[in-house]
Formats: structure tokens, C-alpha cells, sequence
């Protein structure tokens, strides 16, 4: 249980940044005082890629779970299903590598071959879903 509990925990980090991406976040003072005197499209633009950060460390941290979902041998059949489809689990690996570790190219393709999968978007939301209804099965939560 304890092993499980850990790795419940990692989800529970992942799942705080998907919060944070998410939710409708108010311009922070700091924010606004970096942005203040930019063009407009400029401020828009960093804005922007502030949130596709919060989402590139979101998925990676996904990745983690789903490493050590596999690590501890476990199934979950909804779960198994979701990972099975196509190629996405091997490059969320990629993705998750190209985040955690220096990359020379801001646009590695460990990043792009991910996000251009068709419905990566809708594949992240379901492996999401499907580990918290993995985690509310399995834990007493």
C-alpha cells in the first residue's frame, strides 16, 4: 500500500499543475509590472507560452506516474486500455524526457512528435481521468 500511496502522491503533483493550467489565473502584480510597456501581441504571446510551460512540466509529470504505474507491475484495465493506444505512451516518455533534461533545440522533436499526434490533447485528458479512477478504486480515499 505504501508503494501505491507514493505513487498516488506524484499524481496528486501532476494533478496540481493541471489545476493551475486550468484555472483562470489573475494577472500577479510582478506579471504586470514585466508586461507593462510591451506591445500588446507581446504580452499576449509570453502569456501564452507561460501556459504551455505550466502544461509541458503537467504532462511530463503524467509520464512519471505512468512510469511508475508500470514499474509496480499493476493493472488497471481502463487505465491499460488508454496507454495501449498508438503511440502515445512511448512519446509522452520523449516528451517528459525533452522537459526534464537540457535540450538544444527549444523545439525538440521529443516535444513536437507528441503534440502533433492527432487528439493528444484528448489522450492526456483521458490518461487523467483514468489514473484518478484507478487511484479512487484502488486507494480508501
Amino acid at each position: 500500500m505504501a508503494k501505491l500511496s507514493a505513487l498516488y502522491n506524484h499524481w496528486c503533483i501532476a494533478d496540481s499543475v493541471r489545476i493551475a493550467v486550468e484555472a483562470r489565473i489573475e494577472e500577479k502584480p510582478v506579471e504586470a509590472r514585466f508586461l507593462r510597456g510591451m506591445y500588446p501581441a507581446f504580452a499576449e504571446m509570453a502569456l501564452k507560452a507561460s501556459k504551455f510551460n505550466r502544461i509541458m512540466v503537467w504532462y511530463a509529470l503524467l509520464y512519471v506516474v505512468v512510469e511508475g504505474y508500470r514499474e509496480l507491475k499493476i493493472s488497471y484495465t481502463p487505465l491499460d486500455e488508454v496507454l495501449a493506444e498508438g503511440e502515445y505512451e512511448s512519446l509522452l516518455r520523449r516528451f517528459r524526457n525533452a522537459t526534464f533534461h537540457y535540450q538544444e533545440n527549444p523545439f525538440s522533436a521529443k516535444l513536437i512528435d507528441f503534440l502533433e499526434q492527432p487528439e493528444s490533447e484528448a489522450w492526456i485528458q483521458g490518461l487523467n481521468n483514468q489514473l484518478e479512477a484507478f487511484f479512487l478504486a484502488t486507494l480508501p480515499i
